[in-house]
């Protein structure tokens, strides 16, 4: 076995490791501060709400919500 696998790590490793540790207890501590998701908002039950959101769920490509009225008129 050489020296070098046998040596401890670094102190810039253990820095480095202290670092992300760190992050990591901030990343959580800020998740679990998060206020619980509110209810689903209930959408519109109006005609032209379902029609436009059929359009976007069936289009192949990317549409823009300036040609939306377009593909919601029947050819």
């Amino acid at each position: 076995m050489l020296l070098k696998e046998r040596a401890p790590p670094s102190w810039g490793q253990l820095e480095e490791s202290h670092r992300a540790a760190e992050k990591i207890r901030i990343t959580r501590r800020t998740l679990l501060e998060l206020p619980e998701p509110a209810a689903p908002r209930q959408l519109p039950d109006h005609p032209a709400y379902k029609q436009i959101t059929v359009v976007f769920t069936t289009v192949d490509a990317l549409l823009r919500a300036a040609r939306t009225p377009a593909a919601t008129t029947p050819a």
